[in-house]
C-alpha cells in the first residue's frame, strides 16, 4: 500500500510542540520515501520550508527519485480540455445555423475562436514555466522567506551541516539539482494529458457518426465519417497539430511587443497557423470521404503516420532502423 506523506498536513500547524517534533522527524519521513513530488507553483522557491525539503531528501536520500509536478501544466490542460469542448459547441452551433454551407471558412473561423483565447491563455500560463527556470538558475537562499526566526536559524544550520557552507548548497540548486530537475522533461504537456484533450474533439465527432446511423445512411457513409473524420481528422490529425500549437505558444509565450494589442495579434499569428491545419485537415478528410471508403481509409493512414512520426516518436524509430541497417550493410 503506497503512503504519502503531505507536509502541511501531516505536520502540526498550531501546536508549537508538535510541530517541533513533526519538523525534527521530517528526515525520518525523506529517507524512507522513493520519491519527492514537488507541486510547483510561482512562490516556491521563495519558501524556505519548501527549499528545506528538496536540500534534506537530496541529502538524506541520494538515490531518491525528485519529481517536479507544475501546477501551471494541469491548469494548462484544463484549459485545453474546456477549450476543446467550446470549440465542438462553436461547431454545433454553424452547423445548426448552416452557415458552413455557403461560407465555410469563415464559418469555420467563427466555431474555433474559442481556441484563439484559449491560446492566449496557454501563452500566459507557458511564462509560469520560464519563472520556474529561472528561478531555478538564480536561486538566491538569502531571498526565501520563513515565518519565524526559529525556523531560519534551524534550516540555515541544517544545510550548512550537510552542505559545507550556505554558498555550496545555492550552487548545487543552480547547478545538479536544477539540471536533474529540468531533465525529466515534467515541464511539458504528457501524452496522456493530449490525449484526454483529443477525446474531446472525437467525441464531438462521434454526435455526426450517430446521427448518420440513426439517420439510415448506407454502412459504407456511417464508416467514411467513423474513419475519416473521427478517427483521421479528429484524432491523428488533430493530436500533433494540437501538440504544435502548444509548442509555438511555448516558444513564443513572451510578447515580441510592448503593446497589448500586438500581444494579441501575436496570438492570432499562433492561431492562424492551427486554423490553417486544421481545415487543411476537414479539407482532405471532406474530399476523401466523397471520394469512397478506400479513399478514406487512405487519408486515415497518411494522419495515422503523422500523428505516429510526431507523437508517438516514430522518426526516432526510424532513425534506429535506418542506423541499423545501415551498419548491417
Amino acid at each position: 500500500v503506497a503512503i504519502c506523506f503531505f507536509d502541511v498536513v501531516s505536520i502540526h500547524q498550531s501546536d508549537r510542540d508538535l510541530t517541533e517534533r513533526g519538523i525534527y522527524g521530517l528526515g525520518g519521513f525523506l529517507k524512507v520515501s522513493s520519491e519527492l513530488r514537488v507541486l510547483w507553483s510561482g512562490p516556491y522557491l521563495s519558501r524556505l520550508w519548501c527549499v528545506f525539503e528538496l536540500a534534506a531528501y537530496r541529502k538524506a536520500n541520494p538515490d531518491g527519485l525528485i519529481k517536479v509536478t507544475p501546477l501551471f501544466v494541469e491548469a494548462g490542460v484544463l484549459a485545453l480540455i474546456l477549450g476543446s469542448y467550446c470549440a465542438g459547441f462553436g461547431f454545433f452551433v454553424v452547423f445548426a445555423l448552416h452557415l458552413h454551407a455557403s461560407f465555410r471558412l469563415a464559418a469555420y473561423g467563427i466555431a474555433l475562436i474559442p481556441v484563439y483565447f484559449l491560446m492566449h491563455a496557454m501563452r500566459k500560463n507557458k511564462r509560469a514555466k520560464q519563472q520556474l527556470v529561472n528561478e531555478l538558475k538564480n536561486f538566491d537562499l538569502t531571498k526565501a522567506l520563513c515565518r519565524t526566526d526559529f525556523d531560519r536559524d534551524f534550516i540555515h544550520s541544517a544545510i550548512v551541516h550537510w552542505y559545507g557552507s550556505k554558498e555550496k548548497f545555492v550552487d548545487h540548486v543552480r547547478g545538479p539539482l536544477r539540471e536533474e530537475l529540468l531533465a525529466e522533461g515534467t515541464l511539458n504537456i504528457p501524452l496522456p494529458y493530449l490525449l484526454l484533450v483529443t477525446i474531446a474533439a472525437m467525441c464531438s465527432s462521434l454526435n455526426s457518426v450517430v446521427a448518420y446511423w440513426v439517420g439510415g445512411a448506407s454502412v459504407d457513409t456511417v464508416l467514411s465519417q467513423l474513419i475519416g473524420g473521427t478517427l483521421a481528422l479528429e484524432f491523428f490529425w488533430f493530436l500533433p497539430i494540437t501538440k504544435f500549437s502548444i509548442y509555438l505558444c511555448d516558444r513564443f509565450a513572451d510578447p515580441v511587443w510592448t503593446s497589448c494589442c500586438m500581444d494579441y495579434m501575436q496570438t492570432g499569428a499562433i492561431f492562424l497557423c492551427f486554423f490553417a491545419l486544421y481545415y487543411a485537415g476537414d479539407e482532405m478528410a471532406t474530399a476523401a470521404q466523397s471520394s469512397g471508403l478506400a479513399t478514406t481509409c487512405a487519408w486515415c493512414f497518411f494522419a495515422w503516420t503523422v500523428s505516429w512520426m510526431f507523437c508517438f516518436q516514430g522518426y526516432v524509430h526510424i532513425r534506429r532502423f535506418t542506423r541499423l541497417a545501415f551498419s548491417g550493410c
